[in-house]
């Protein structure tokens, strides 16, 4: 997987996305549906907090809800966010290794994940959300091509 924290991250806004009413969806939920450990997807989870994909509610029945509408978050966003965490801790790497990685498979790396953020900014979490209830409604694998 070239970009895990962005897929756990757009896994969690979109089950936050579909599973919060009233009350917001704790961390536990999300990390039981991943079937990751919290000390994992926390980070992921505080980078979009502090983007203002996700807000935070602290204490006993806190959690997560969306900052904005469903609608107003893009995909390509929610990349750029983690995909950035990436490519900033592969450049601290590079530093630190042989020149074909530092010159050559780091830009190859950032032409992958500026071309892979450019095709997903016309998608937004409500487009997933009605994938989901597609496939839900219907019990078949939605047809999504970017």
């Amino acid at each position: 997987m070239l970009f895990p924290k962005f897929t756990e991250g757009l896994e969690s806004v979109l089950f936050i996305a579909l599973n919060s009413g009233a009350d917001p969806v704790s961390s536990k939920q999300i990390c039981s549906y991943q079937d990751v450990l919290p000390r994992h997807l926390e980070p992921v989870l505080q980078i979009l907090v502090k983007e203002g994909i996700l807000k935070g509610t602290k204490g006993p029945r806190g959690g997560y809800t969306l900052a904005r509408e469903k609608r107003k978050i893009s995909v390509g966003e929610i990349f750029s966010l983690l995909s950035n965490e990436t490519l900033a801790s592969s450049k601290q790497k590079d530093r630190e290794c042989n020149s074909i990685r530092k010159d050559i498979i780091s830009k190859v790396n950032n032409e992958i994940a500026s071309s892979i953020e450019a095709s997903l900014q016309t998608k937004t979490i409500e487009d997933l959300c009605k994938l989901v209830e597609y496939k839900i409604k219907t019990g078949s694998k939605p047809d999504f091509h970017i």
